[in-house]
């Protein structure tokens, strides 16, 4: 009797018990946290991360890991250290409900508050405030560089040359914490530093009324600036090594008025005072109507010894004397295409602007196509010095993405020697990578859950 009392009060208890919890619904969830964006400082005696909620603005947290003391800053994002731990830099943005506010009432996103650039001295434990930021930038392995765009059109000067605009750029200052001074170079347009030895590309439309392309490189280290071009042009892409001794940039002088660039490599190093060009649609490894690719950011590797860019293949240019009313469009499509019509639809940009790597051998001045329309794919590694590349072609399996949820692919060596490719695997469904000693191509092999090693030598 006493056991059956007992349980019966115990039924009795568990609505009450239940309607005492707190039940979960669709707004609870934005009170849920996460931890994001956590970086430690080069020498570890900082950590920041951040707390961001389902829904609202994120928190900033500066965690001392000597002190083991934190500091919080509301409304931040986008935090990074110094790489020689003096200060951390992150950007403070309206809140969430002021955002909100502000569209309700139909305000313009021009007339929104801007975001403020924060720098937290860690050593003395100071604030500096820029406002009106577009974005920052700081070097990967150089302390004390800083480098800040402002957003367009927050400038008021009525004795300018011309507008800080999209068009004409917006004002970069420059800091060094090192020598405690700031450059202020005005009308940038993009910009970005070497990862060592505190280099800083700028690009810029130039001091006067004329709108030209202008590179210069600044040696933090040296407080030197260095202009490598002046005159009208259209810069498409840019790559800068890690040292910031070499740069390569890709641009057309002779069509700013047509739609059809005719674009060519520039390349520069230490020792030189201008950027000189090395080749064009008319370079003898460039393939019938190729061009070099104004979509591929030309890229070092770590070792700087090999430059890598892209060649595009030029697409038919509709007739400029045609009216709109009078162009007209049409889809073709077929059911045995390999690829279906809508992935068609949805990969036309890329495959618009598909360009196929060509490495440049700075010592030997020699240039290699490493991949065509016959081998529509390549792995490259920055680190990797080896005289071998793999490349593939999934083309010709491109419909068993769709009947089976992946492709098959036929694998490529191509050997530097010779610039000769050729086929080691045929149809098979794994990612093939080289061995360090350069003997074996191995990869495993999805359909039969097996290792292959294709040794090199035979």
């Amino acid at each position: 009797m006493r056991h059956n009392f007992i349980v019966l009060i115990s039924i009795m208890a568990w609505p009450i018990l239940a309607l005492s919890q707190k039940m979960s619904n669709p707004e609870t969830y934005n009170l849920w946290k996460t931890i994001e964006n956590t970086e430690i400082s080069s020498y570890g005696n900082w950590v920041h991360y951040s707390l961001s909620p389902g829904k609202g603005d994120d928190t900033l947290y500066l965690y001392n890991t000597i002190t083991n003391e934190s500091i919080s800053f509301p409304r931040a994002s986008s935090a990074s250290f110094d790489y020689e731990e003096n200060f951390l830099a992150f950007i403070v943005g309206p809140a969430l409900d002021t955002i909100e506010t502000l569209k309700r009432q139909k305000v313009e996103k021009a007339d929104f508050p801007q975001d403020t650039l924060v720098v937290y001295h860690l050593k003395e434990q100071r604030i500096e405030r820029v406002p009106n930021v577009e974005s920052f930038k700081l070097s990967k392995e150089y302390g004390g560089g800083l480098a800040v765009k402002i957003k367009a059109g927050q400038e008021a000067d009525s004795t300018a040359v011309k507008k800080q605009n999209e068009k004409n750029g917006s004002q970069l200052f420059v800091y060094d914490f090192n020598s405690d001074s700031i450059r202020l170079i005005p009308y940038v347009k993009d910009y970005g530093w070497s990862n060592k030895n505190g280099i800083l590309y700028v690009e810029s439309t130039g001091q006067d009324s004329s709108n030209v392309l202008e590179i210069k490189l600044i040696d933090l280290s040296k407080n030197q600036e260095l202009t490598l071009l002046h005159e009208e042009a259209r810069l498409h892409k840019y790559g800068i090594s890690e040292s910031g001794k070499q740069l390569a940039v890709v641009l057309d002088k002779d069509s700013l008025d047509t739609d059809i660039a005719s674009t060519e490599l520039y390349y520069w190093n230490a020792g030189k005072d201008i950027l000189e060009p090395i080749a064009d649609s008319s370079s003898q490894f460039i393939l019938d109507d190729h061009r070099i690719s104004p979509y591929m950011r030309p890229w070092f590797s770590d070792e700087e010894n090999r430059l890598y860019f892209g060649i595009h293949h030029m697409l038919p240019q509709p007739d400029s004397t045609l009216l709109d009313t009078e162009k007209v469009e049409l889809e073709i499509w077929n059911f045995k295409d390999e690829v279906l019509y809508t992935q068609q639809k949805k990969n036309l940009k890329r495959e618009k602007e598909r360009s196929f790597t060509t490495m440049y051998d700075i010592d030997e001045k020699r240039f290699h196509l490493l991949h065509d329309d016959a081998r529509t794919g390549i792995d490259l590694d920055p680190s990797f010095q080896s005289s071998y590349f793999l490349s593939y072609n999934s083309r010709p399996y491109e419909k068993y993405t769709s009947w089976i949820g992946y492709a098959f692919k036929d694998v490529y060596l191509y050997n530097l020697k010779d610039d000769n490719p050729r086929r080691i695997a045929e149809r098979i469904q794994g990612n093939p990578r080289m061995s360090p000693d350069e003997r074996y191509v191995y990869w495993f092999s999805r359909p039969d859950t097996s290792w292959y090693a294709y040794d090199i030598s035979e």
